[in-house]
């Protein structure tokens, strides 16, 4: 699947690997096992949204889609 993000990122090129990915404060990180930082995407929340999920992908209003968890999203 394909994700057009909208916003700042800082990638390395992403191997076939255990990765661990979460929200730290206002960001989105990815990391490998070595505890490396793979990619580092800023995050926001939704105030408005009614029906909270753990992990899933929405399509966003203003174009394309988003990672959704739980308030906090990334576009």
């Amino acid at each position: 699947m394909r994700a057009r993000w909208n916003c700042e990122r800082r990638a390395r090129l992403a191997f076939a690997g255990i990765y661990g990915a979460g929200f730290i404060g206002d960001m989105f990180l990815v990391t490998d096992l070595g505890s490396q930082v793979v990619l580092t995407v800023n995050a926001d929340e939704d105030a408005v949204l009614m029906r909270l999920m753990p992990l899933q992908i929405v399509a966003d209003p203003a174009g394309g889609f988003r990672l959704d968890a739980g308030r906090r999203y990334v576009i």
